[in-house]
């Protein structure tokens, strides 16, 4: 693995973190293609798509209403087959309930000319899609 891809990965994390989604989605292809697996995965923010401006307008729609406590890279490590897979570990807060979630999850990402170019977002869905639902049905009842 070459030195500067790690370095694109943890600064990723690193502006992810700090609620930078200009920076976060100028570390991405024009082209990049994003995906999110695991059950309920249609109940994810990011879900399945391609290119920057829809990475960018659902990532923005995250940040409005979840904080990014905490967004830090495990462990990164190549593959055989050219993938750079990232544990991370993260901490949520929605803004407007003040609930709060944390784990772990995988990001699997490709690179092209010093960015990503394809990203895999691999975590407990289930999990996640639970706590979406519990905090929509708080904000519903406030």
């Amino acid at each position: 693995m070459l030195i500067d891809e790690r370095l694109v990965i943890e600064a990723m994390c690193a502006m992810w973190a700090a609620g930078d989604l200009n920076g976060l989605v100028r570390g991405h292809t024009r082209d990049v293609v994003f995906s999110v697996f695991g059950t309920a995965s249609s109940n994810s923010f990011l879900k399945h798509g391609h290119g920057r401006e829809l990475m960018r307008q659902r990532l923005g729609k995250l940040l409005s209403e979840f904080e990014v406590v905490r967004f830090e890279p495990t462990q990164i490590v190549r593959d055989d087959a050219a993938w750079l897979r990232c544990g991370v570990r993260y901490h949520y807060v929605h803004r407007a309930t003040g609930m709060d979630i944390d784990g772990t999850m995988r990001q699997n990402c490709r690179m092209r000319g010093g960015r990503i170019e394809r990203l895999e977002i691999v975590h407990d869905m289930a999990r996640m899609s639970a706590f979406f639902d519990m905090v929509r049905r708080m904000k519903a009842e406030a």
